[in-house]
């Protein structure tokens, strides 16, 4: 079975879309297309950052539930009850 930041990994290069949510009754930030640059874990090994270049990156804590969706990958930080989601995008 592959690890879902294996197969994550496999995206790098590619053109990704980034989603965040709270609960289904919250508001959700708009979907934001970047390319995936690396995935890396914080210095205090806490969180997993997906880098949009060498600097940007968003971060979902490392204990996180991870699991894939079709063609999504999802982390549920239970902590601040918000979903990160990535899925391969279309580019440009």
């Amino acid at each position: 079975m592959v690890e879902p930041n294996e197969r994550l990994k496999e995206m790098i290069g590619a053109p990704i879309v980034v989603t965040i949510q709270g609960d289904h009754d919250e508001d959700q930030g708009l979907p934001v297309e970047k390319h995936l640059y690396k995935i890396a874990e914080c210095p205090d090994h806490t969180h997993m950052r997906i880098y949009f270049d060498s600097f940007n990156f968003v971060a979902f804590p490392i204990d996180s539930s991870m699991e894939w969706f079709g063609d999504t990958f999802q982390a549920y930080d239970s902590q601040s009850n918000l979903y990160y989601r990535i899925r391969k995008g279309k580019g440009k």
